[in-house]
């Protein structure tokens, strides 16, 4: 035949991709679940559909039916009952938090089983910020080291021999046991993002978990359950917190999505899922006051309200902004104090907060009417048990003077964070195999200022302190008392989840 008449070669059918957020390890009675949208993986998803791949969007913790008290989520056979039928080329695995490695070494050694030529790769932000711990274990074939988005159509591409693994940004994997890792490449023009891929999901199993109190982020339980989500409008911080680990999979530097974007993004989830409250979960969402008051002043009219549960910087915020807030049906504002000592938020943190700043804002908040709270953080390397007081002290008394509800951590050594490398190095880790070493999957500290167990009982006595308080708070306004009490009979469930709440806090 001709060379001109020859039939041209079928072009390769796509790969076949399946993405997994495994399931949730449980620590201990009483764990704390919260369960929200995996949202790196909806991007994910949208970026391959917007270039002709459906992928598989499986959320293994959205499900609650595993057999193992030691887990929450879809059951073993579940996932890979779903594998199965999927019948995927490639596996993309999500790994949030450092404590919940385990579930996605244990998934990749499932899904290897199944069918050892599906290539395993794994992605988010403890992949980025310790690749090796996933590599080294022979499971995973890959690892994405920042964004994701881009990173997946080069691994597909290198899956169709049209591109090489050290060409590819933000790629990790091993070469004859060596580790080798390539930069990532910010995504520069995140407009250019579809909106996550929300459909590959089953959208009221998330706002039912919401109604149940396993939302992803507290619910109050004297008012009745919103149809809740978290959008992200903006990457990277500029800052240097030594507990943060958004350095590794978002970098220091701030990008955002405009105004008109998040707008439209916020206005498709009312719209499209009867949306009524939303979670800006940015690390920066005030982070230009510029951007931030165009928002504001387009959300009024959209009917929805909105929190930001993740924190702010209480030095981003001007009285004028706080006034578009307060006419945009703000939930409540949630700013990120830290701490009562102005030389731990300098020396310690690497905050650099001007903690007097902070605490005008608050005080403009309560003249203003604007709900807010606060978070603080003890138990750090390098703190005294003098300023750990300051702390507590300082968030009770915003808590009394303005209604600043307090959430206090005890510090978190994340793995890939500087406070990690730091307890690790200066021996502050209590050892793994003794008792104590462990607390709800956290890593315990202690120095030679405090012990891990003087910081549970510092946290727990503010704790049953707080409790008193917000009752005396609440019962000195009999009308918005009676108010919240008329929802606490319509939804019986809230109310035993809060009495049970309150009895473990004042045990």
């Amino acid at each position: 035949m001709a060379a001109h008449l020859k039939k041209p070669a079928k072009a390769p059918r796509p790969p076949k991709v399946f993405l997994l957020r495994p399931p949730y390890a449980v620590f201990a009675k009483g764990f704390e679940k919260r369960i929200g949208l995996p949202l790196g993986l909806c991007s994910i998803a949208a970026v391959l559909e917007q270039n002709g791949v459906r992928p598989t969007l499986f959320d293994a913790a959205a499900y609650d039916d595993s057999r193992d008290p030691l887990l929450w989520g879809a059951s073993w056979d579940r996932i890979e009952r779903a594998v199965r039928e999927a019948g995927p080329d490639i596996v993309g695995i999500t790994n949030q938090f450092s404590q919940q490695k385990s579930l996605a070494l244990e998934a990749a050694r499932r899904i290897k089983a199944l069918d050892p030529g599906i290539r395993v790769i794994i992605g988010g932000p403890t992949a980025s910020a310790r690749p090796g711990d996933f590599l080294g274990s022979g499971l995973f074939d890959l690892a994405v080291v920042g964004e994701g988005e881009e990173t997946i159509l080069d691994i597909l591409r290198f899956t169709q021999g049209r591109a090489a693994l050290n060409e590819i940004p933000g790629l990790a994997w091993t070469d004859r046991g060596k580790l080798r890792i390539n930069p990532p490449k910010r995504i520069e023009n995140l407009d250019a993002l579809p909106f996550p891929a929300y459909h590959l999901l089953d959208l009221e199993r998330y706002f039912d978990l919401s109604r149940r109190g396993l939302g992803t982020r507290p619910a109050d339980p004297f008012e009745r359950p919103l149809r809740d989500m978290s959008l992200i409008t903006s990457r990277g911080c500029p800052y240097n917190c030594v507990f943060c680990s958004i350095h590794a999979s978002m970098g220091k530097r701030w990008r955002a999505n405009s105004p008109e974007y998040v707008l439209r993004h916020v206005e498709h989830l009312v719209k499209a899922f009867r949306v009524e409250l939303v979670h800006f979960e940015d690390d920066n969402f005030t982070f230009n006051r510029r951007r931030v008051q165009a928002i504001l002043k387009g959300l009024a009219p959209l009917n929805v309200e909105w929190d930001t549960p993740n924190g702010i910087r209480a030095d981003t915020l001007d009285r004028e902004t706080l006034v578009l807030m307060k006419q945009s049906r703000v939930k409540e504002i949630r700013v990120a104090l830290e701490s009562g000592s102005q030389r731990v938020l300098d020396e310690v943190i690497g905050k650099r907060l001007d903690l007097a700043r902070a605490v005008r804002v608050c005080r403009e908040c309560h003249e203003l009417g604007l709900p807010v709270s606060s978070f603080y953080v003890i138990g750090l390397p390098g703190e005294t048990r003098r300023e750990i007081d300051l702390t507590l002290d300082l968030a009770f008394r915003l808590m009394s003077a303005y209604g600043v509800s307090p959430h206090v951590s005890i510090a978190n050594p994340l793995e890939g964070t500087p406070l990690f490398d730091a307890c690790d190095e200066g021996g502050c880790l209590v050892p793994a195999g003794e008792p104590g070493a462990f607390v709800n999957g956290r890593r315990a500290i202690h120095t030679g200022e405090f012990s891990a167990g003087d910081i549970e009982r510092a946290y727990a006595s503010f704790h049953r302190k707080a409790a008193i308080l917000y009752g005396l708070q609440f019962v000195k306004k009999p009308g918005r008392a009676l108010q919240k009490l008329r929802t606490l009979i319509r939804f019986p469930r809230k109310t035993l989840e809060l009495i049970r709440a309150i009895l473990q806090t004042l045990a």
